[in-house]
């Protein structure tokens, strides 16, 4: 398994870092069609981790396909396989850092 190269990862893991919060955002939308109050517990509910971990990481794949960067990444040997791999590293780390913090 070949790691992109770092100046495509950096830019690949601080996109995954900017799409983690409206991740976040976008798992509470089911609760406010429910009737809830937008709350701070809810924005930070540990039962949405996992999906926004995934789905973050998907939409990373994804963007990166929209771009044709994956193109790039297929020329130096890089499979959709590690860039999903690198972009699940941001919101891991940040879900992480809520866990710690979370009351």
């Amino acid at each position: 398994m070949v790691l992109p190269e770092w100046t495509l990862s950096r830019t690949l893991l601080r996109r995954s870092l900017l799409m983690w919060p409206g991740v976040r955002l976008l798992l509470v939308v089911p609760w406010l069609y429910a009737g809830r109050m937008l709350s701070v517990d809810l924005l930070v509910a540990p039962e949405n981790a996992p999906a926004a971990v995934a789905l973050t990481a998907l939409l990373a794949v994804l963007e990166t396909r929209r771009r044709h960067e994956h193109l790039l990444h297929a020329n130096l040997g890089t499979g959709p396989l590690p860039i999903a791999l690198l972009a699940l590293v941001p919101p891991l780390l940040a879900e992480a850092a809520l866990a710690l913090v979370r009351p």
